[in-house]
């Protein structure tokens, strides 16, 4: 497979990460319990394709072909990401009002790890960017992403285990992060 038929694939599958992420967000930030079978129908129409390339769909494609040379770890990422959140969506599809509270719980830490392991491959998938960016930060989204000259703080994201009086927590640092600038 050439180099640009793969990267055909790849802006495929981002289109619908892109498509089911939006989607699911918007069905977590309005979701009442007594309409859960009208969310869930929603995003079997997302994931399923609907209007546009659905997540199953275009993550399937690309699981089928081996990458060009120098990709596989991207690969292998990209895929291992998009499963994360699939895996997300199906937990949501498969609830019920009575498991809901149990099954969010593991809804929210697939969702949450995929979009960590999109996270650290976001510079190969541009497509992306909107989800990770608001839309005013678009034109600045360079000078977000480098890094302070001589900052050896540590950026990104970062989990932590509970130390007294402190429970586990994750943290995020954004990557133009300085300790000399006033935050």
């Amino acid at each position: 497979m050439s180099s640009q038929e793969y990267d055909a694939l790849v802006q495929d599958a981002e289109q619908g990460v892109l498509w089911f992420l939006r989607a699911f967000e918007a069905i977590q930030n309005e979701m009442r319990i007594e309409g859960l079978h009208a969310f869930q129908h929603h995003l079997r129409e997302v994931m399923q394709g609907g209007i546009r390339v659905g997540i199953r769909e275009s993550s399937g494609r690309l699981s089928q072909v081996a990458p060009p040379d120098g990709r596989q770890q991207f690969h292998d990422a990209f895929l291992a990401g998009i499963r994360h959140v699939s895996n997300a969506g199906e937990a949501f599809l498969a609830a019920d009002s009575r498991s809901y509270s149990l099954t969010a719980m593991d809804m929210r830490r697939s969702l949450c790890r995929g979009l960590q392991v999109l996270y650290g491959i976001r510079s190969q998938t541009p497509a992306l960017a909107e989800y990770w960016l608001l839309p005013d930060a678009m034109d600045g989204k360079d000078a977000l992403e480098s890094p302070s000259p001589g900052n050896d703080a540590p950026v990104g994201v970062m989990h932590r285990r509970r130390g007294a009086p402190l429970a586990d927590y994750s943290l995020y640092v954004p990557e133009s992060y300085t300790p000399s600038r006033s935050w």
